[in-house]
């Protein structure tokens, strides 16, 4: 596709190719379906289209009055007024037979905004969908974690579940999220041992796998992160396992920080946070 000049981006498996004609985008469209049947994959067509440079800013614009309405009420204060158009604008998205993501993620940028958690429950019924857009998802559900409960469950049997967890970043903001919640169950913190020990488990995944531990474990699961300090090779990995040993029982965090300064002097800031 590159090589042949298309216009072209691709997230997963979600392309969109841009053209100045449609016959263009006709020659781009049988392209991929070849290179595709050539690798034993193939293009869906019910979610192939063709669509034109003012259908989608007809897509984008949509809504845009309404929600700089909400935008105003925020921004001056009038909150009930503002949770109640998005809560009406989460409804008729919800009812919809194609979801909207994008108008979905604008309702979510505003309850997070009104710190309403009237979209706790259409967040964790569409988690799937929304894993491109894990850092909104979760900064918005992290405001809950520990009022709702569901969050909590949701999310670890999202992780749990290999055939759900698959890419690395809504790994990420899924770990995050639980680090702040309440007590978790042995069974994920069995689940948190096994994958900060993983090579296969993305770096910064397996540090946020270790603040968990560090939060919620005893002391084995501090002391197993301890013995796993020498053997990581990224830097920013290092220093969250170094942080996730803020909870350690003194006077033994003492020792252990101070040979952690002499041994990683890359690490004194983060030492620092956790003194």
């Amino acid at each position: 596709m590159v090589r042949k000049k298309y216009h072209y981006f691709r997230y997963v498996d979600d392309i969109r190719v841009f053209a100045n004609s449609e016959s263009e985008l006709q020659r781009a469209m049988v392209d991929i379906i070849r290179q595709n049947r050539a690798l034993g994959l193939h293009v869906q067509t019910g979610k192939t289209k063709i669509v034109t440079g003012e259908e989608i800013l007809q897509l984008v614009n949509e809504r845009n009055d309404e929600f700089s309405a909400i935008d105003y009420h925020l921004d001056f204060g009038d909150v009930d007024t503002a949770e109640g158009e998005l809560k009406e604008i989460l409804r008729e998205v919800m009812a919809q037979e194609e979801f909207n993501d994008r108008h979905f993620r604008k309702c979510l940028n505003g309850l997070k905004k009104a710190n309403s958690p009237a979209a706790v429950p259409s967040t964790l019924q569409k988690l799937d969908e929304l894993q491109p857009w894990a850092q909104t998802t979760h900064e918005y559900l992290d405001l809950f974690t520990r009022s709702h409960f569901s969050i909590k469950r949701r999310l670890m049997e999202f992780l749990m579940d290999r055939d759900r967890n698959i890419f690395a970043w809504p790994e990420f903001w899924a770990v995050r999220t639980l680090v702040s919640a309440a007590k978790l169950p042995r069974e994920f913190l069995d689940w948190c041992r096994s994958r900060i020990g993983d090579p296969e488990c993305h770096w910064n995944c397996r540090g946020q796998y270790a603040l968990v531990l560090g939060a919620h474990g005893d002391l084995s699961d501090q002391m197993l992160v301890q013995d796993l300090i020498s053997s990581r090779e990224n830097e920013y990995e290092r220093r969250a396992f170094v942080a996730s040993l803020r909870d350690l029982p003194e006077p033994g965090k003492g020792r252990v920080l101070e040979q952690l300064g002499r041994d990683y002097p890359a690490v004194v800031s983060t030492l620092a946070l956790v003194r």
